[in-house]
């Protein structure tokens, strides 16, 4: 999984997690993390995909919850339906 982000002064912040049959962070979870580290303090934007073809990835409960604790106006971008497209 890897993630991105914008930052409200128009900064791109990227992230990727490091799979491991034990567990660990999600990819946004690493993402505000990394964010955080280069003064990103405000993120407008969050998106993950995953590899393998998955494409866009919405966030998990843990990441989603984190995700409006520190970022309330957040906007996650998640797949869009095929249903919804024209």
């Amino acid at each position: 999984m890897a993630a991105a982000a914008r930052a409200a002064d128009g900064r791109i912040i990227t992230a990727v997690n490091a799979y491991h049959f034990t567990g660990g962070p999600c990819a946004e979870l690493v993402l505000i993390g990394t964010a955080a580290a280069q003064g990103a303090c405000e993120l407008t934007t969050v998106v993950a995909v995953g590899d393998r073809d998955r494409g866009v990835v919405p966030p998990c409960g843990r990441c989603r919850q984190v995700l409006l604790d520190y970022f309330p106006s957040l906007c996650h971008r998640k797949r869009q339906d095929p249903k919804d497209s024209p």
